[in-house]
């Protein structure tokens, strides 16, 4: 009896923790429409970075991110140069850690099984404002690419135009760009080949 009791509490307890992440999450988007149209929408973008982990990819999917199953997003994350979030697309299984800075000026695509360690920065476009330096090189942007089975150390900088292949590792700390082969490990600013990851003793 005591057993039953105790099963029927802990799912009544589940259920009611759905329930409140479900009216966090309807205030949320009440509280977007309000202040996107007070404040533009850019914004109230920037409140996705104090959002609980709970509340962080259905927030990113409202805001029509493609996002894959059993993806894990921590929170910080900061969004740039974005009115939504349709120029993201994120695979399956992908874990993304805190305090990433993402620049949507152009597309970012993340494959599957992926992780974007903490601290990492991913920008897709060069601006010079309003310097002389715009006549020689004026603003562009690119798309950034990162494969399938990627992992990219803390603290790393993909820059635009960045291609990554499948199953290679990029160093913590590492600024990034180019097309980078697949099956290798990258390091050092700006990122070098090391070796390829089927070598021994990685």
């Amino acid at each position: 009896m005591y057993r039953l009791l105790f099963i029927i509490g802990k799912y009544a307890k589940c259920y009611l923790k759905l329930i409140l992440l479900r009216i966090r999450l309807c205030n949320w988007k009440i509280n977007r429409l309000i202040k996107s149209k007070l404040y533009g929408e850019s914004t109230f973008i920037n409140s996705i970075k104090k959002l609980d982990k709970q509340l962080v990819l259905p927030a990113m999917r409202i805001l029509k991110a493609k996002i894959g199953k059993n993806c894990d997003i921590e929170t910080g994350i900061t969004f740039h140069n974005c009115t939504d979030f349709s120029r993201l697309e994120i695979g399956s299984n992908v874990h993304i850690g805190k305090n990433c800075f993402f620049d949507l000026r152009d597309k970012i695509v993340i494959g599957s099984n992926c992780t974007i360690s903490m601290g990492t920065t991913i920008i897709t476009h060069q601006d010079m404002g309003k310097s002389n330096l715009n006549i020689l090189y004026p603003s562009t942007k690119k798309e950034v690419i990162i494969g399938d089975n990627v992992y990219v150390g803390a603290n790393s900088t993909i820059l635009m135009g960045t291609v990554i292949g499948n199953e290679t590792i990029i160093a913590a700390g590492s600024l990034v760009k180019g097309v980078l082969k697949s099956n290798s490990i990258y390091a050092g600013i700006p990122a070098k080949w090391i070796r390829s990851t089927k070598a021994a003793n990685i």
